[in-house]
C-alpha cells in the first residue's frame, strides 16, 4: 500500500464513462464512492488501484493511496483510521447519466451490508406471504422492507449534505481539527438529520407491530410505545419476548 499527498483535482466524469466503456475483466466495473464520517468521501474509479480522499466527489483531494486488490478498499480505509458510513456503487452508464439510481449500501462497523441483507430477506418474506395470501404478514413485510430502504436513502442524503458542507467550507480554507462552524449548508444538514431519525422512528414502530402480532399474538399494537405499555400491563410469560422488544432502537 502506498500513501501520498495528491494534487488538488476534480473527478473527471467523462474519464469515468470512458473507463467503464473500456473495462478490463480482472477488475470489476464499478465506481465506488465510500462515504466517511466528517463529510469526507473516498473515490475509487473503475479499474483503478488509486483511491482519493476528497472533501466532495467534485471537491479537493487531500490524500491518495493505492490498493492491491478490489476487496481491500474497505479494510485499507479502516486501517488508516477512517470510519465508513456506506458506499455508493455506480456500475453502468445509465447511472452516471442519471437515468438509473446508483446503489447505496449502509456499512456495518464490523463489515458487510446488514441493512441491505435484511431488506432482501424481508422482500423474500413479502413474496412468500403474497403467494400464500397472508395479507397481514405481506403488509408488514412490505412496510419493513420499504422502511429499511428509505432509512438507507435518508442516511445517504445526510452523508451527501455533510460532504457538500465540508466541500464549501474547505474550498479556499484549510482544515482545522474539531472546528465547529455554521454556514448556508447547515439547514440542509439539519433537515437530513431530522429526516433520518423520522424514518427510523417509523421503521421502529413497524418492527414493534410485527413482534406484537406474530411473536406475542397482540393484534391491536401498532407502535413501540403501545407495545411497551401493553407488556407492562400484561407481561409476557416468555422473558425472551421482552428482550426482543428492548433491542428495537
Amino acid at each position: 500500500m502506498v500513501i501520498s499527498h495528491a494534487p488538488e483535482c476534480s473527478l473527471c466524469l467523462d474519464g469515468v464513462i470512458l473507463l467503464i466503456m473500456n473495462s478490463k475483466q480482472e477488475w470489476p466495473i464499478a465506481l465506488r464512492l465510500v462515504w466517511l464520517t466528517g463529510g469526507l468521501v473516498a473515490v475509487n474509479e473503475p479499474e483503478e488501484t488509486q483511491v482519493q480522499i476528497k472533501s466532495n466527489v467534485m471537491g479537493r483531494t487531500f490524500a491518495a493511496f493505492k490498493i492491491s486488490a478490489y476487496p481491500s478498499l474497505f479494510s485499507t480505509l479502516k486501517s488508516l483510521g477512517f470510519q465508513i458510513i456506506g458506499t455508493t456503487f455506480v456500475t453502468d452508464e445509465k447511472q452516471l447519466e442519471g437515468l438509473r439510481a446508483p446503489e447505496f449500501r449502509v456499512a456495518a462497523a464490523t463489515g458487510g451490508w446488514p441493512t441491505w441483507d435484511a431488506r432482501q430477506r424481508w422482500r423474500q418474506i413479502l413474496f412468500a406471504s403474497g403467494r400464500r395470501r397472508e395479507l397481514r404478514l405481506m403488509d408488514l413485510a412490505s412496510r419493513i422492507s420499504a422502511g429499511l430502504q428509505y432509512s438507507e436513502m435518508r442516511l445517504y442524503d445526510l452523508a451527501v449534505s455533510y460532504s457538500q458542507q465540508l466541500h464549501s467550507h474547505l474550498h479556499t480554507g484549510e482544515a482545522k481539527p474539531y472546528q465547529a462552524f455554521k454556514d448556508s449548508n447547515s439547514p440542509s444538514v439539519y433537515k437530513d438529520i431530522h429526516g433520518l431519525f423520522w424514518e427510523m422512528a417509523v421503521l421502529r414502530d413497524v418492527l414493534a407491530e410485527f413482534i406484537a402480532v406474530f411473536c406475542l399474538g397482540r393484534d391491536h399494537i401498532t407502535t413501540l410505545s403501545s407495545l411497551l405499555k401493553c407488556l407492562k400491563k400484561n407481561p409476557s410469560t416468555d422473558p425472551f419476548d421482552l428482550a426482543r422488544v428492548k433491542r428495537i432502537p
